[in-house]
């Protein structure tokens, strides 16, 4: 959630300093052009907001939100991951449509980054995926936190309290996903 609260004070910095840039009665060139780069950065930092925390596509925060949600409904670790994972795959193919749609049209420039995001999204979410079909989300990052039973420990030996430790320090099958950073960074 860092990213989205992190957007907030910078939209409000960028909106003081478009109402800066824009005094009433100057039309001088370079007033005109700081109000300019002020006001998209405002709604850079806006849109960026959005889509970080209303796009519920894991590894974004909106899907982070997503899995804790139904973490805290009581549904399973295994099919909140499958869940999870499966709303953002098809979300990353939407994406992924939209972007390779925009580089064979060249109706947008942006088609490089929509393609290379939606790549991101849908190869996290399938390593999400796999833990869960393999009955193994509580070694990931996002379900690893909440205590789901004791009789799901890898074999590490220490009864630290926390299922996270053991998981990405131990020989847990999942931990090469961690140091790879194929499921995105740990919380």
């Amino acid at each position: 959630m860092a990213g989205p609260a992190a957007h907030v004070p910078m939209a409000l910095f960028w909106w003081g300093a478009m109402a800066l840039c824009t005094p009433s009665g100057h039309s001088h060139q370079g007033w005109l052009f700081g109000a300019a780069v002020c006001y998209s950065a405002l709604w850079l930092n806006v849109s960026l907001f959005c889509f970080n925390l209303l796009l519920p596509a894991y590894p974004l925060d909106g899907g982070r939100v997503m899995a804790a949600s139904l973490s805290l409904r009581g549904v399973a670790p295994n099919a909140a991951a499958q869940t999870t994972a499966a709303t953002a795959m098809v979300l990353a193919a939407g994406l992924l449509a939209i972007g390779l749609w925009g580089l064979v049209t060249a109706s947008h420039t942006q088609g490089v980054m929509q393609v290379s995001v939606a790549v991101w999204i849908g190869t996290t979410s399938k390593a999400l995926w796999d833990l869960g079909a393999a009955g193994r989300a509580q070694e990931h990052p996002l379900f690893a936190d909440r205590s789901f039973g004791s009789s799901g420990s890898s074999g590490s030996g220490s009864s630290s309290g926390s299922s996270r430790g053991s998981a990405l320090t131990s020989g847990a099958p999942g931990k090469q996903y961690v140091r790879a950073g194929i499921l995105g960074p740990q919380v």
